[in-house]
């Protein structure tokens, strides 16, 4: 039967992305390496995956709550939608309800950590579709981090062993309405994500409920930091975010369906004066990430021509056991800085992180637009991006051994929510 309205736009954004069956209009396909699924390459606008309760659309989005008297409220929401529009902005608060609504705003809800969120065990976790939530859910916020899920110890040291219960959380909220599943939200180990996404591959019903790739960046050197091949830092951004895309490469040739990746927090600690995240949010965010996704040419072939471009490793299913700290640079071959382009433009969204006692980093009461300068940038720059056109599937190339003297990224620290 045909369906009408969000549901049928709903299942539009779900068909035109991904279908096993053979019974679908499309307009190119790929052979999946390994042969049995299909790779579907449309020239449909996802812009109508908005207002069906995705992040398709959405480039925008907030990572705050209001704890600790940071002064966010219904007034600063409404400053943000006043400047990007409703159905560009999403936000989430690391809990499963927001007393914090403006009509039209997606708000996510998230299961912090295995089996429950705070006080709320899973089950609490409310309808989809409902009180401005969408059908997407968030997952275990930072296992790798000894500060929040990764609190849990065995889950923080034996990823493998807990991807059956990301599938019995992810099962519930299935059964509560959500069809879209935002992994766990890495703090920096890319390799805890490879080894916990190995597991999931064989666990029953595991691939079918992930469908974004999530994690944070922060920096402590943002007060020099530019967007140079020669900068250090930048070559690390780039390649963390290369790490991702890699990932994402290899397991959809093994039979996920991951959609894309969400950088759910970004920022500078510890936290920095507003003028050093002026310049960070101006040098990556603006002038690499959103340059990049609006088809800037001048910073897509500097990228591309930036030597050290190096992924994380070694690669899951070429050593036995996880162990913490294990990751290293690797060589990513002569495609990395390209992959590199691909990993900015297969982000679906990026969230600013605004959460500090008695602070607020993108709002100000004492400007007249209710925006701080750093918000005043951020608002202006993530409306400008288009929505979100998925990338054809291509195989990963292998990683080698490590890089003889590769220094490894410079460590993300760990958000305290």
């Amino acid at each position: 039967p045909q369906l009408r309205g969000s549901e049928g736009a709903l299942a539009a954004c779900r068909v035109s992305h991904w279908q096993g069956s053979w019974d679908l209009k499309f307009s190119g396909l790929m052979a999946w390496r390994g042969a049995v699924g299909l790779w579907l390459v449309w020239s449909s606008n996802l812009a109508t995956c908005a207002t069906a309760g995705s992040l398709y659309g959405r480039f925008c989005g907030m990572a705050v709550n209001r704890e600790q008297g940071n002064g966010y409220d219904n007034h600063d929401l409404q400053v943000a939608v006043g400047s990007v529009g409703a159905d560009k902005l999403w936000s989430y608060n690391w809990l499963m309800t927001t007393d914090v609504q403006e009509a039209g705003v997606r708000y996510v809800p998230m299961i912090k950590e295995p089996g429950r969120t705070m006080t709320n065990v899973v089950g609490d976790l409310p309808p989809a579709n409902t009180a401005g939530i969408g059908h997407v859910v968030k997952g275990w916020n930072e296992p790798d981090n000894a500060q929040q899920a990764g609190h849990i110890e065995h889950l923080m040291n034996d990823p493998e062993a807990w991807a059956e219960a990301w599938t019995a959380d992810m099962q519930v909220a299935k059964s509560k309405g959500y069809t879209e599943f935002i992994g766990p939200a890495m703090a920096q180990d890319t390799c805890w994500l490879d080894f916990f996404l190995k597991k999931c591959e064989v666990v029953p019903g595991c691939k079918d409920l992930l469908t974004y790739l999530s994690f944070h960046r922060y920096r402590t050197d943002c007060a020099e930091y530019v967007a140079a091949s020669e900068n250090e830092g930048w070559r690390d951004d780039l390649s963390y975010l290369l790490t991702y895309y890699r990932l994402m490469q290899k397991y959809n040739n093994r039979g996920f369906k991951i959609q894309g990746l969400i950088l759910d927090e970004l920022g500078c600690l510890p936290p920095a004066p507003q003028a050093e995240q002026i310049r960070y949010m101006s040098e990556f965010y603006k002038s690499t990430l959103v340059a990049v996704k609006t088809g800037n040419a001048d910073v897509i072939n500097r990228i591309k021509k930036t030597d050290w471009i190096m992924p994380k490793g070694p690669d899951a299913h070429t050593v036995d056991k996880y162990e913490p700290d294990m990751c290293t640079a690797m060589d990513g071959g002569p495609t990395a800085p390209a992959d590199a382009v691909k990993a900015i433009q297969s982000l679906i969204s990026v969230a600013w992180f605004s959460i500090y006692p008695h602070e607020s980093f993108l709002f100000s009461d004492a400007q007249p637009q209710g925006l701080s300068a750093l918000g005043q940038m951020y608002w202006d720059a993530c409306r400008t991006v288009p929505p979100y056109t998925p990338l054809p599937l291509e195989p990963p190339p292998p990683l080698p051994k490590p890089a003889a003297g590769a220094k490894a990224a410079v460590p993300t620290a760990a958000a305290l929510p």
